[in-house]
C-alpha cells in the first residue's frame, strides 16, 4: 500500500556526480552512476519517511525525471 510520494529531479554537476532533489519533501541524494545514485535515493527515501528498507518499494512510490 502506497502511503508516500517522491518526485526526484536529476541533474548532474560540474564534477559529473548526478544529483537527485525532491524539493517538496526536502530529500537529496548523489551518486557517481545511476546505480549508486539509487541506493542514495533509496536510503534516503527510508530516512525521511522512516521506513524500513524492504517496505520502500511497497510504501513510497518514487519517480524519477532526468536520469537517461
Amino acid at each position: 500500500m502506497i502511503k508516500h510520494h517522491a518526485n526526484f529531479i536529476v541533474t548532474k554537476d560540474e564534477d559529473g556526480i548526478l544529483c537527485a532533489a525532491d524539493m517538496e519533501q526536502g530529500i537529496f541524494a548523489d551518486g557517481k552512476t545511476e546505480r549508486e545514485l539509487m541506493v542514495d535515493i533509496k536510503e534516503a527515501v527510508e530516512c525521511h519517511f522512516d521506513v524500513v528498507p524492504e517496505e520502500v518499494d511497497s510504501k513510497v512510490e518514487i519517480r524519477i525525471t532526468g536520469l537517461n
